[in-house]
């Protein structure tokens, strides 16, 4: 007769389970055991050390110094040119791939007799030339190369040269140089005018990026991802001065209809100009758009037309506000603020364009990855990008963000030199408390010079600010922008004009997006117009208050605990790593790493 086996239930189970994950720490202490985890772990350590160390030598011997091919003319040069056309290659490529396109250009009659420069810069694949330096040496030499009696150039670009040829044009504005008078017109061959997006959607690549730079290579490449701060910043400079100039170049793009990486959408920077076409070349990809058999009556065309008349349309009163969520949060409560904002604009009188990015759930364990934040901000400024080039495009720009959405705001203005805010409306912010006073890259004061005017709402029960930001900030564990501005508030501030804070909101992270105040924050983004703020927070402090929405003091348990979050912090990290190396069997240890990723996941 067969002995029974009792099953546990698993309420059983589970409770034992538990027990053992959470009694763990406080069991004798098996230091063999210790002993061998310590081993086994140093020895993982010393792995990967020596594999990355190995990858940086193998860059350091054989990817040090490209083999960079010379730029050079394509035929002798005549005695009197009819006028300069200047050929720039993609990446990953040289001269040569655009030699059998130039010579082609070159049997247009209309530009038989021109001066065909190839240009040529360090385009490998682990190439740390920088884009911006490049498009100015690319500007200085098109000033020596043109010929003295003015005749016209002809700029042309393929891929990544074509985000060259257009910087070197602004540069070459910027500056003063006389040739940019002589463009006649500016020809990109699948330029990617938004950037590059395969790395921002792939997990996967985030991680070979991040490998790449931990060589130092590849930043070439980089910098001309979706959102990165040259493509942004190239972008932005380009919409502003093009709507200044009088007779701007005639400015043509042309992509293949199997083009994996340029759309025909990624150029509305470019192509909302009059004096701009695009054409779609049937069977080209993206490198093959430079073979004139495939993109030559396309070339042709746009080489000798002129782009078909636009019909004047005159600007709508247009009110363009950027509207972002933060952690723990999927953006409900952002749909109805939108509601709210477009409902009064319309009442007003205007035309509301609010964008507001939908991302999933954003937890504190990839708010604190930096890669996650940057491809965060990588989209983020981006879709300030778009909406700024929807005209009309001189039409000021306004945010309201609430927790890691305002640090999406902050870290844009910092890094990007083009991005400015006209109001900006922050709820359970996550900036520092002088962020207000900071610089940017050009050292321009944040307030008033990339924001005109701030509202902070401050909630008393905050604990993601007051003590999750608060300790990361203190124990230098941020980027130097997060810290506890939506707790304590911001700080020296000379101008109270253009700052008003709200304090404080009798509730958590998210109180301030909640009932009466929804309606407060659309006035306020709405009332927008003069230097003089004439918002008035008397009358919405009463509508607070009326709706029992604020409280006069913060208890001082949450104070306490902000002061005292880097002594939390240190103590959690001690706590789970003597979970780690104590555990006495793989599985309860395994169990003990799954619950710290999943509480980080879920607050």
């Amino acid at each position: 007769m067969e002995r029974g086996v009792r099953v546990r239930p698993f309420s059983e189970r589970l409770r034992s389970t538990l027990a053992r994950v959470f009694l763990q720490p406080f069991l004798p202490v098996d230091r063999s055991r210790v002993r061998r985890r310590l081993i086994a772990g140093a020895c993982v350590a010393i792995g990967l050390l020596v594999l990355w160390s190995a990858a940086l030598a193998w860059v350091r011997l054989f990817a040090s110094e490209p083999d960079v091919p010379p730029a050079r003319w394509l035929v002798p040069r005549p005695a009197r040119p009819a006028g300069l056309a200047v050929f720039v290659h993609g990446w990953k490529s040289g001269p040569d791939d655009l030699e059998p396109l130039a010579r082609y250009v070159r049997d247009i009659e209309q530009y038989a007799g021109y001066d065909t420069y190839l240009w040529s810069f360090d385009a490998s694949m682990l190439s740390n030339a920088n884009p911006s330096a490049l498009a100015g040496q690319l500007a200085f030499d098109i000033d020596e190369l043109v010929p003295e009696e003015g005749t016209p150039l002809l700029l042309v670009g393929h891929s990544l040269g074509g985000l060259l040829v257009r910087r070197a044009y602004l540069d070459g504005l910027e500056r003063g140089h006389g040739w940019t008078d002589r463009v006649d017109r500016i020809l990109l061959m699948a330029a990617p005018n938004r950037g590059t997006r395969a790395v921002s959607r792939s997990r996967f690549l985030w991680l070979f990026d991040a490998f790449m730079r931990s060589l130092g290579v590849g930043e070439l490449i980089q910098a001309t991802y979706r959102g990165a701060p040259f493509i942004v910043d190239l972008r932005i400079d380009w919409i502003r001065v093009f709507q200044s100039l009088e007779e701007p170049p005639i400015v043509a793009q042309i992509v293949g209809r199997n083009d994996a990486i340029v759309s025909p959408s990624d150029s509305v920077d470019v192509l909302q100009f009059p004096r701009s076409v695009m054409r779609q070349a049937a069977q080209s990809t993206h490198a093959s758009v430079v073979r004139p058999e495939e993109s030559g009556p396309y070339v042709r065309e746009v080489l000798t037309e002129l782009p078909p008349p636009r019909p004047d349309v005159e600007a709508p009163d247009v009110f363009k506000l950027l509207v972002v969520h933060g952690i723990r949060d999927y953006g409900d409560r952002f749909d109805r603020l939108k509601a709210e904002v477009d409902s009064l604009a319309t009442l007003r009188g205007r035309e509301p364009r609010t964008a507001a990015p939908r991302y999933t759930y954003f937890s504190a364990l990839q708010f604190v990855n930096p890669f996650s934040r940057r491809n965060k901000v990588y989209d983020f400024a981006d879709l300030y990008t778009e909406l700024l080039a929807r005209p009309p495009v001189d039409a000021p720009i306004h945010f309201a963000g609430h927790s890691f959405g305002t640090y999406l705001m902050g870290r844009s203005v910092m890094d990007y030199r083009s991005i400015r805010f006209d109001r900006v409306y922050l709820a359970g912010s996550v900036l520092h408390e002088g962020f207000l006073l900071e610089n940017d890259s050009l050292g321009k004061r944040i307030l008033p010079g990339k924001i005109r005017h701030v509202r902070n709402d401050i909630a008393a029960e905050d604990w993601p600010v007051g003590i999750l930001c608060a300790g990361l900030a203190r124990l230098g564990l941020a980027d130097g922008l997060i810290g506890a501005g939506g707790f304590h508030g911001f700080s020296g501030v000379v101008d109270a004009d253009r700052l008003s804070e709200t304090r404080y909101f009798d509730g958590g992270h998210g109180k301030a997006l909640e009932g009466a105040n929804l309606p407060t924050i659309a006035q306020w983004v709405l009332d927008s117009g003069g230097e003089e703020d004439s918002y008035d927070h008397d009358m919405v402090e009463s509508m607070l208050r009326a709706a029992e929405a604020t409280v006069d003091d913060r208890g001082g348990l949450w104070n306490f605990l902000s002061r005292i979050s880097p002594a939390l912090f240190v103590l959690a990290l001690l706590l789970a790593g003597y979970m780690l190396v104590v555990g006495r069997r793989p599985g309860v240890a395994a169990a003990e790493i799954l619950f710290v990723f999943w509480l980080l996941n879920v607050i």
